[in-house]
């Protein structure tokens, strides 16, 4: 799929507006000037598919659903957790089966912004997360890492 510039331009301004939520004049003007600059800089690079593959719209989709449901469920076993005071944490190696970046860096994205994990560093394609489980198996929680990839990009 080759996203034309002008089409990049639209997505990265929509972005700064739903992420600024501001209707104000001086704010439109800045995002629009913004946008273009940025545009213009990174279009060389992101354009270039030797580098790395944008995502389908379907797995982008479906990153998203996955993330916001890992978040609803994942929010509520650890707040249980905060409040019995059941935590121990480790830290373990998930070697992911692709050399993408741009899904390595989804993935981490997405188990940092999962209560109770945070990605701490990745090597190539494995990830170091500190996991803040209670009494839990570690081999559990690296299979629970890797189905989760499995059902948005296999």
């Amino acid at each position: 799929m080759r996203i034309r510039k002008r089409h990049g331009f639209l997505i990265v301004f929509i972005f700064w507006m739903l992420f600024s939520l501001n209707l104000n004049l001086n704010n439109i003007l800045l995002g629009l000037i913004s946008s273009f600059v940025v545009i213009n800089i990174t279009w060389d690079f992101v354009s270039d598919n030797k580098i790395f593959k944008i995502p389908t719209l379907k797995v982008l989709i479906k990153y998203s659903s996955n993330l916001f449901l890992e978040i609803y469920k994942d929010s509520f076993t650890h707040l249980k957790r905060i409040i019995k005071k059941e935590s121990d944490p480790y830290i373990i190696q998930v070697k992911l089966p692709t050399e993408d970046p741009i899904v390595i860096t989804m993935v981490s994205n997405a188990i940092t912004l999962t209560p109770g994990t945070i990605t701490v560093d990745v090597e190539k394609n494995i990830l170091y997360i500190l996991d803040i489980e209670g009494n839990s198996n570690k081999d559990e929680t690296i299979n629970s890492i890797l189905d989760s990839y499995k059902k948005v990009f296999e």
